[in-house]
């Protein structure tokens, strides 16, 4: 009966399920702050439309 060595395989299993769970918690990370910065401006954008709230801006060209 021979040893049995780890194969490649073996070895890369475990790291390819640490770097798909990094990749996951990066999304859930991702599409958070982008809810986020969609909820930020939508609230810019409401108070741009009030008017009277949103400062005067004038474009010089």
């Amino acid at each position: 009966m021979k040893d049995k060595k780890p194969t490649l395989e073996h070895l890369a299993i475990p790291q390819l399920q640490s770097h798909s769970q990094m990749a996951c918690d990066l999304k859930h990370l991702a599409m958070s702050q982008l809810q986020s910065c969609s909820r930020t401006a939508r609230e810019h954008s409401k108070r741009a439309r009030v008017g009277d709230e949103a400062p005067n801006i004038r474009f010089p060209f």
